[in-house]
């Protein structure tokens, strides 16, 4: 009995040696230009093998470790497909390379093609970027991968995630677009959220350091202070935003309309605010009282300055109209009407200081309307051309 015991062990063995001996001889290394090098079975507690409708399987359990040229492979459990250069890892999947590492419930691996195509608990990490997902289709050729369901790109050093249903990644050019209702949150460096970018397709590039989004967007900042347009670009570097195709922004007491506008920072405060076409500016006469009387101003461009995170000075150009109310010790005092080439307003505490208007002498004009007169001054002449302009309100 014993004799035989130990015939049938032997013989188990012998079957284990053979099927690691065809791992093996499938993973001869590559000849030089030749394909990838192919998997090697490393370490394997337990190892089966058999023919399943003409294809060579095997199946390992426990510890199991391959290895491809740099790439290590880790799992509780793997089936190998040999004739399809296909092995399938299951149970605390971990693909270790330098400088980076995948991980995953399951993983199917080509080991020809150097793809990967990972679901459950995925989450991919490098030296500065952290990807989750539901299920991931990685080729690592071209270090490029499509990720799926309830996506988070993390990019650690700027500061910088982008959320989406699905996130196309070119990891080798620094580029990440997401799609399905798509989101881009900047934080500072303590993880307070800066504002956050969305549209119906958002996109970093340059690892992060210039923003773009397309249809829909939505820009919301830290303030509450939004705004709203077609299409957006934003360089981190130069400090420099644009905003296409009917740009409408509120902030506080303020609402600016135009064509398109550019936004200039300067260490992540805003400088400068460019308004180009049909622009027009409203904000509150009486931020004790918002809604009641608004200040108006239109030209065919302006520009805004800020100090402070405040307006304090606009310059209007092209057509400059500008309608103002006057107070006096916290009492209405009328309005004035102006119009010219161009329009200088200084402002203080959100208060007009100042008001200067330049060119022609000729084709400037300015009416002042007393208090029982105001109904009379002319503020249809600066209803917006565009109907969803919300003008009493402040906020859409």
């Amino acid at each position: 009995m014993l004799r035989n015991f130990e015939a049938k062990r032997f013989a188990s063995l012998l079957t284990v040696l053979a099927g690691a001996l065809v791992v093996c001889a499938a993973a001869a290394p590559a000849k030089q230009g030749g394909p990838p090098e192919r998997l090697r079975l490393v370490h394997a507690r337990e190892m089966s093998g058999e023919t399943v409708n003409g294809r060579r399987v095997y199946r390992l359990v426990g510890e199991v470790v391959f290895r491809q040229g740099e790439m290590v492979l880790r799992c509780d459990r793997a089936t190998q497909y040999l004739d399809e250069h296909r092995v399938v890892l299951e149970g605390n999947v971990v693909i270790e390379q330098p400088g980076k590492v995948l991980r995953a419930d399951r993983i199917d691996y080509f080991d020809r093609l150097r793809e990967e195509w990972a679901q459950g608990h995925v989450v991919a990490e490098d030296s500065a970027r952290t990807l989750r997902c539901d299920r991931l289709h990685y080729q690592e050729d071209r270090d490029y991968g499509v990720a799926e369901g309830a996506v988070q790109l993390e990019h650690r050093e700027n500061h910088v995630r982008l959320e989406a249903a699905t996130v196309r990644y070119d990891r080798a050019n620094g580029v990440a677009i997401g799609e399905g209702n798509p989101v881009i949150v900047q934080q500072d460096s303590t993880g307070r959220e800066v504002f956050r970018l969305s549209g119906k397709r958002v996109a970093w590039y340059e690892d992060a350091r210039r923003f773009e989004a397309l249809g829909e967007v939505e820009i919301v900042d830290e303030s509450g202070s939004h705004a709203r347009c077609d299409s957006f670009a934003y360089y981190r570097d130069t400090g420099l935003a644009f905003l296409r195709g009917r740009p409408h922004t509120w902030r506080r007491w303020e609402q600016m309309y135009g064509h398109e506008m550019e936004w200039f920072f300067a260490e992540d405060t805003l400088r400068e605010v460019r308004v180009r076409g049909h622009a027009f500016v409203l904000t509150e006469a009486d931020t004790t009282h918002p809604g009641f009387r608004q200040n108006r101003v239109r030209g065919d461009s302006l520009v805004i300055y800020f100090s402070g995170g405040e307006a304090a000075q606009i310059v209007v150009r092209g057509r400059a109209t500008s309608l103002y109310y006057l107070f006096e010790e916290g009492k209405p005092k009328g309005v004035n009407w102006i119009l010219g080439d161009e329009i200088r307003m200084w402002a203080s505490g959100n208060k007009l200081t100042r008001v200067r208007i330049l060119g022609d002498p000729e084709r400037a004009e300015g009416k002042y309307y007393p208090e029982r007169l105001v109904s009379l001054a002319p503020v249809s002449d600066f209803e917006p051309e565009e109907r969803e302009f919300a003008v009493p309100g402040g906020e859409p």
